[in-house]
């Protein structure tokens, strides 16, 4: 052929393919635009190109997704090495039938694009196991639109043709073959009708697309119990259960192809037309004022029904929401509140049975400050609190008077104080909201009138003493409880007595003797000395306008400070005689049997403390010989009461002599003792 002529047909079959191009190009813009639209046609010409133009929205996303495409395709030669599965040597005549499925999931990979992935496998393949082997996968991507405009599709091949291999290039030819494209079934039903209790109730399920016929299969969940969908026709149908629910599920259509579309669908049923029953009418009888209060009233019933208060009145600060049966709010005053409820509905009403809600109260101080007291007075005060419920009091801190009580149901303190003094304590006021402590409350028990006299300095002792030094001795007047009275204008006179003749009383130690002395005016107690020769067991008088007072003392005798004969008997004349400064022996052989004794200065037997040793001896000693006793010895361990000697004997040896002196010798600071003996 001429090389004039292979030019020409060259340029024509070049021609020829331009305007098979532009062909390609625009139908594909048209099929393009019709699925951004969410209108995809059972058959539609597809042909492929490496770009395209068309118009999308949004709405693109939810027509691509849950497609499947069915192709007849030619690869160009080399689209996959040898070894492809199904397919050892590929050339550009070699055809093969292929399922295309969109994955279902669009990706934004950023704000201004979408990727859609398609997976390609053998005809008759199912979805799950194209999705887990596909032998071609192709992403796509659409640039993101500009407002009511077109944008660009880039194909770009990033797919595998079987394990390890790679599609070189993305070319469908149009010659003879082009693809068809299918779309699966597409559940049309959006919302399906509410059932209502136990009516009977029938609902079609719709589609469009898919091969027929419709299979109609619940994929997850389930109907409301009752009913039932029937595969072939779609309709669900049957008698409502007398149970209100809301029952969402997923219906699925599956065509002949396998092809499956689904959708999430739900049904409400709704009670039956009924008066009101009330389900919930017992609400908590307790509140406190300023804490939060909510209870909901329920009541069966349709159309549902409505509240309100029928009798009484809600506690102050609450409110019942007529809508919802809410009662709620904030008590603001104490008491119990009585009321019914009732619901209301189109069919008839219903009344709950009386309710009381009591709102308690804590506890507040409104009384608590008593006056004083007086000793052997019958006393009473009422402390108060309020508070809902009515409190109860009790001593918290501190102590009562003595001889007071509190009742712990009225709060009366009441009784006969009988000890003076000041008295704190605090009460605690106490309900079921709560307690409330009293501020400190002193009460003073005063004492009653003044009607005796006590000692209350204690014992009374020491040694005979010529000066009142002992004391200071205490007396007090107090009032018949024990408790000092304060003397009034004037004082009160204490006449001072004691049962000893040897007693000495002084304002001061060793002052001048008195008789009696005054507590003067705004004391309780006058303080005195006293003082006593006489060794013993005195008591003390106190006398005047009270009742008197006695205080024993006790007075010891003082060291020894002289000696003196006890016990002194003779012969002739027999018997005892006076211990006297000289005795008459008489004739011969004549006695004088005698003890001595230690005395203190004024004549009191003295405390020896120690042993005493004396020696008795005659200035005569033969006409007057000391023949027994001439050592003596006084026990240092007697009592001086008990205190003496062993006797001594003095005995006339003649019928005639002249006097002479027998004389007790003790040493140290004691002189000695003499006595004249005579014939």
């Amino acid at each position: 052929m001429p090389s004039s002529d292979r030019r020409l047909n060259e340029e024509g079959a070049a021609l020829i393919l331009v305007l098979i191009f532009i062909g390609v190009i625009s139908l594909l813009v048209t099929v393009l635009a019709s699925l951004a639209a969410n209108n995809v046609r059972d058959t539609s010409v597809l042909r492929a190109a490496r770009s395209v133009e068309y118009t999308a929205d949004a709405a693109t996303d939810a027509a691509i997704q849950n497609v499947r495409y069915k192709a007849s395709w030619y690869p160009t030669v080399g689209l996959c090495t040898p070894g492809a599965p199904g397919a050892t040597s590929v050339s550009a005549n070699n055809s093969t039938t292929i399922e295309v499925y969109c994955t279902g999931t669009t990706n934004p990979s950023s704000a201004a694009t979408r990727v859609i992935t398609f997976r390609a496998c053998p005809a008759g393949q199912s979805a799950s196991a194209c999705m887990a082997s596909p032998i071609l996968e192709a992403k796509v991507t659409f640039d993101d639109y500009p407002s009511g405009g077109l944008f660009a599709c880039t194909t770009t091949v990033t797919a595998t043709c079987g394990v390890g291999m790679t599609i070189n290039s993305w070319v469908v030819y149009s010659a003879n073959n082009s693809i068809v494209v299918n779309a699966g079934p597409f559940v049309a039903t959006t919302s399906l009708a509410a059932g209502t209790q136990g009516q009977s109730y029938a609902q079609t399920l719709t589609s469009s697309g898919g091969t027929s016929p419709i299979t109609w299969s619940i994929q997850t969940g389930t109907l409301p119990t009752g009913l039932s969908l029937a595969p072939a026709t779609g309709v669900i149908s049957g008698t409502v259960a007398n149970t209100a629910s809301s029952q969402t599920f997923t219906v699925a259509a599956t065509d002949t192809t396998g092809a499956v579309g689904t959708a999430s669908l739900t049904i409400t049923i709704t009670s039956a037309p009924a008066a009101p029953v009330f389900v919930s009418d017992t609400p908590p009888t307790a509140g406190m004022v300023g804490s939060a209060y909510s209870y909901s009233f329920a009541a069966s019933g349709t159309p549902a029904p409505t509240f309100s208060v029928a009798s009484g009145s809600l506690p102050a600060g609450l409110t019942l929401d007529t809508i919802t049966g809410v009662l709620s709010g904030t008590p603001t005053a104490a008491g119990p509140f009585t009321f019914t409820v009732r619901a209301t509905n189109s069919l008839g009403s219903a009344t709950s049975p009386t309710i009381t809600i009591t709102v308690s109260s804590t506890p507040v101080f409104t009384a608590d400050t008593p006056p004083a007291a007086t000793a052997g007075v019958a006393f009473s005060y009422s402390f108060a609190a309020s508070g809902t419920p009515a409190p109860t009091f009790s001593v918290a801190s501190g102590n009562l008077p003595p001889g007071l009580t509190l009742n712990t149901t009225t709060g009366v303190l009441s009784g006969t104080s009988t000890t003076a003094g000041p008295f704190t304590f605090t009460l605690l006021a106490s309900n079921t909201s709560g307690s409330t402590a009293s501020p400190p409350i002193t009460i003073t028990v005063t004492a009653g009138p003044a009607t005796k006299f006590v000692f209350t300095s204690g014992a009374v002792s020491g040694i005979a003493s010529g000066a009142a030094t002992l004391g200071p001795i205490t007396v007090q007047e107090q009032d018949a409880y024990g408790n000092p009275v304060t003397a009034t204008a004037g004082g009160t006179t204490v006449n001072l007595t004691s049962t000893s003749t040897g007693n000495r009383f002084s304002a001061t130690a060793g002052g001048a003797a008195i008789t009696s002395i005054a507590i003067l005016n705004g004391n309780t107690s006058v303080n005195f000395f006293y003082g006593d020769t006489r060794a013993g067991s005195p008591t003390i008088t106190a006398t005047g306008s009270l009742t008197s007072a006695t205080q024993p003392a006790t007075i010891a005798s003082g060291p020894p400070d002289h000696l003196q004969l006890a016990n002194c008997t003779q012969s002739a004349p027999t018997g005892n005689v006076t211990c006297a400064g000289s005795f008459i022996l008489g004739g011969k052989n004549k006695k004088l049997t005698a003890n001595v004794q230690a005395l203190d200065q004024f004549g009191n037997p003295a405390a020896i403390g120690a042993p005493l040793t004396l020696t008795v001896s005659s200035a005569d000693t033969t006409n007057y010989p000391v023949t027994s006793g001439s050592t003596l010895t006084i026990d240092g361990s007697a009592t001086p009461s008990n205190q003496s000697t062993t006797q001594f004997t003095v005995t006339h040896q003649s019928t005639g002599g002249n006097a002479t002196s027998i004389r007790v010798h003790a040493g140290g600071t004691i002189p000695d003792l003499t006595f004249m003996v005579t014939p």
